[in-house]
């Protein structure tokens, strides 16, 4: 992990945060509301992998069939102990041109969910996959 501060890595990987959902204070009144229920609904299948990936790692998530199933588990889950953050992040696909040219626009980028049980890993899970991403374009560039 570098030391650059956290809004530095953003820049330097053309990546940038879209949405934050501390899951424990949006689901105080034991379930998700307007936009934010439809934003979360609409990725049910990539939601279930990021909260196992990211340490939810329990036999009931892998039995959830539908949102509502996930949200009434969730809020059953956040009177037992504290859940953490989901983090929506998109970064542009980079553009790498037989010349040595190397650039991005946001017109085709890529976007994907994060869950840790704290901010700063969720973060941090953003950097690497942003690296992650942005190493693999410099890569096709040296080919």
């Amino acid at each position: 992990m570098d030391n650059a501060s956290p809004h530095r890595r953003f820049f330097a990987h053309a990546v940038r945060i879209e949405h934050i959902v501390h899951l424990d204070a949006a689901l105080c009144d034991d379930m998700f509301f307007g936009a934010l229920r439809d934003l979360i609904s609409q990725d049910l299948h990539e939601m279930l992998e990021v909260l196992s990936e990211g340490g939810l790692r329990f036999k009931r998530l892998s039995q959830i069939a539908c949102f509502d199933e996930l949200e009434q588990w969730l809020a059953r889950l956040a009177w037992k102990l504290e859940l953490g953050f989901l983090v929506k992040a998109r970064q542009p696909y980079f553009i790498v041109d037989g010349k040595g040219c190397f650039g991005y626009s946001w017109e085709l980028s890529r976007a994907r969910w994060f869950f840790r049980r704290d901010y700063a890993s969720a973060v941090n899970a953003v950097h690497e996959w942003a690296a992650h991403n942005h190493a693999e374009a410099h890569a096709r560039l040296q080919a």
